[in-house]
């Protein structure tokens, strides 16, 4: 309920600035094309990571799913599920590289947030690991992403294209060339099979199913029955049932086909101009109009493609996004309706990378309708009876909460019941997302128990006989035996690949299960390597505590790499339980080779303390105007200089401080910039002895005898 009333809410406050905002656009009929309030590349320049499906949260963000292939190729390689929540302002939030133990390969290819704030994702398997779907995959989470189970359906073959909950609790499913129905945890219940894919299923307003297989529109009932099927003259990707009880899809080379609620197709339209022309989804929007998501081709320029019509399909405004670049590609496959009239397009993107490696594309256009309000609904909820044993006549106060979840204005009446007999009416007004608490005060003369009803909601309290003492409260327990119990149960990370040099925060997630305060080491690893390991001191019973590690990975031999934690209970007597001291669910980052070096030059290996110390480098990219920071080191002694790149990313300076003798020692010298390292430079520095210490010195004692023997042949002469 509290969910409901948030997402609500949220909604509630964007319609009362959108209708400010769109005030003056309603004095015309013709709707203005809309900016791009942001757009955002979500992934890493390592992977080829393929953005396929969007939902909007109720918290007003983005859920975004896609897959991640470690092999750049987009095809067979490494793949797993790649998930990504996202704010309203188009900030990530986190990001999910889920694996699956029990499968070689897994993709997403579409996500829904569920009733229960996780989210239900559905795409495919691949147990051979040569790039063809062997089975269709379902696989439910949390709200922060983590997997609560998965099914799969291997006599399915393909992908599992679409997935929504239904009103029952269960899923419609999309997969391969079959319609697949589920219960609430993903067991089958029926399915039908097609001679063609099905690309997109959901349920319909009267609880049967809409789906499009090859270029067939089809409506079954709600047991999977047949209804009728209309032929779209399209191979169709994409299906909405429309408010007059119709269908919309889209497909082909970005066309439009409108079909009645009788299977009859009414009209076709088609847009696109390029060379190449692509629908993949299509939405009803809040006028009855329509919003399609494809791409299109243009000299050899790939680009997202949005185009939105009226009810008619008449073109009102199309946008071309993305601009990657000659030979470079910007993808749109999934678009959405957002709560303040707005759309989100999800795709894939190689605008800012190169060899082909993707990233997903996220973009949020602006509102060009403003949405209908909801009518006033109201909920009530959290009913408290207080106190709950009194006297004879005694008052007792019942309250309740009520919210408006609706978006209009309304008046609703609250009637108070006891044991059956109404006691009490109250009229309460509140406007869209709205709530407030009601009171109401009733008793009763006779001893024993009673039950008050809110609309629904009860509660019970007790009324004592006639010289019946007051209870007395419950005596003290015994405090309970000691326990001790230390354990790591969660670990996370931001990136879930990176190149070599970068440093990567790992949170681990640390509970004192126990009933004592403890003090302990807790260690992160890298396969068997370890990280760092970090104190706990003083860890209260019932408490987690998320530890933060930062694993610096320059020279880090590029591989994929599991992550562990250990919180290390060797110092704790007789701990209750021991397997949860190790944490391992499953978190692995990929190291791969840094796309730009950094080299660092020093070109004697022993200096005096007389002398400045000269270096040089560069940076492979080129790049001019970095700012190259200079750190050199020997023991605790910490120094950093920083120089400007120029030409070609070449630097070049003098180490000038180390001129005292307390400098004497060997140092150690590192060039960095934007995260990346160099490998380390050593040199010594020295206190010079007169002659023989002096860097060159031989060639200085040359040069000196040469000179003192002229002076002596001249000498001799001007005698």
């Amino acid at each position: 309920m509290v969910s409901i009333f948030q997402k609500k809410q949220v909604r509630y406050n964007i319609i009362l600035v959108s209708v400010i905002s769109f005030s003056i656009l309603n004095i015309f009929p013709v709707i203005a094309e809309p900016g791009v309030e942001w757009e955002i590349l979500v992934g890493t320049t390592a992977n080829f990571i393929w953005g396929t499906g969007v939902d909007q949260t109720t918290d007003g963000g983005y859920i975004v799913v896609g897959y991640i292939d470690t092999t750049n190729t987009g095809g067979a390689g490494v793949h797993k599920v790649y998930l990504a929540k996202i704010s309203s302002e188009g900030r990530k939030e986190w990001s999910r590289g889920i694996e699956d133990s029990s499968l070689k390969e897994t993709s997403g290819y579409f996500v829904q947030q569920t009733d229960d704030g996780g989210y239900i994702i559905s795409g495919s398997i691949d147990n051979q690991g040569i790039g063809v779907p062997t089975g269709v995959y379902l696989l439910k989470t949390d709200s922060l992403g983590n997997t609560e189970w998965t099914k799969t359906y291997g006599d399915q073959m393909g992908n599992g294209n679409s997935v929504y909950q239904t009103k029952d609790g269960g899923y419609i499913l999309a997969g391969g060339t079959n319609i697949i129905k589920t219960d609430s945890d993903g067991n089958q219940q029926w399915s039908k099979f097609y001679s063609d894919n099905v690309m997109y299923a959901h349920q319909t307003s009267d609880e049967g199913y809409i789906l499009v297989s090859g270029e067939q529109a089809i409506k079954l009932d709600v047991d999977g029955s047949n209804v009728w099927s209309c032929n779209l003259g399209i191979v169709a990707t994409s299906v909405c049932e429309t408010s007059d009880g119709g269908c919309i899809a889209t497909g082909g080379s970005i066309s439009l086909v409108k079909v009645d609620s009788s299977g009859n197709r009414e009209w076709t339209r088609s847009f696109g101009s390029g060379d190449y022309n692509a629908g993949y989804s299509v939405q009803e929007t809040y006028d009855d109009g329509f919003i399609i998501a494809g791409t299109t081709r243009t000299d050899n320029n790939i680009d997202v493609y949005v185009v939105r019509t009226d009810n008619a399909g008449n073109m009102l405004w199309e946008k071309k996004l993305g601009s990657a670049g000659t030979g470079r590609g910007d993808y749109g496959y999934h678009v959405e309706l957002c709560d303040d009239g707005g759309y989100i397009v999800a795709g894939a993107s190689d605008k800012e990378l190169l060899n082909g490696v993707s990233d997903v594309y996220l973009i949020k256009i602006a509102p060009d309708t403003i949405p209908p309000l909801d009518p006033a609904e109201f909920d009530l909820y959290d009913i408290i009876v207080s106190p709950l044993e009194v006297e004879q006549d005694q008052n007792v106060s019942v309250s309740v909460k009520i919210a408006n979840i609706g978006d209009e204005s309304g008046t609703y009446t609250v009637n108070c019941m006891l044991d059956g007999n109404l006691v009490d009416s109250q009229s309460v007004t509140l406007g869209g997302g709205d709530f407030t608490t009601i009171t109401f005060i009733t008793s009763s003369e006779d001893s024993g128990d009673h039950t008050v009803q809110v609309d629904g909601l009860s509660g019970i309290f007790r009324v004592r006989r006639p010289g019946e003492p007051e209870p007395q409260p419950d005596p003290e327990p015994e405090p309970a035996p000691m326990q001790h119990d230390v354990a790591a149960t969660w670990q996370s990370s931001e990136l879930i690949s990176a190149e070599s040099g970068t440093i990567i925060d790992i949170k681990v997630t640390i509970k004192n299960q126990g009933n004592n305060s403890e003090s302990f080491n807790v260690t992160c690893y890298y396969d068997s390597e370890e990280i760092d390991t970090l104190r706990v001191v003083n860890l209260d019973p019932q408490t987690d505590i998320i530890i933060t590690f930062s694993w610096n990975t320059t020279h880090v031999e590029t591989k994929d790499y599991r992550i562990k934690a250990w919180a290390d209970s060797s110092e704790i007597i007789t701990e209750v339980v021991e397997d949860n001291n190790w944490c391992d669910n499953g978190l692995s980052i990929f190291i791969y080779e840094p796309s730009v070096r950094i080299t660092l030059f020093i070109p004697l290996t022993k200096y005096c303390t007389t002398e400045n110390i000269p270096f040089s480098g560069s940076i492979s990219s080129g790049i001019v105007g970095a700012g190259v920071t200079i750190t050199y080191t020997m023991d605790d002694k910490v120094k950093v200089i920083t120089v400007t790149t120029g030409p070609q990313g070449m630097f070049t300076g003098f180490i000038t401080d180390l001129k005292t003798n307390d400098m004497e020692g060997i140092w150690e010298c590192i060039a960095s910039w934007n995260g990346i390292s160099s490998p380390p430079e050593r040199f010594e520095v020295d206190v010079c002895g007169m002659f023989t210490d002096i860097p060159g010195f031989p060639v200085i004692s040359v040069i000196a005898g040469l000179i003192l023997g002229l002076l002596l042949i001249w000498n001799r002469i001007s005698r």
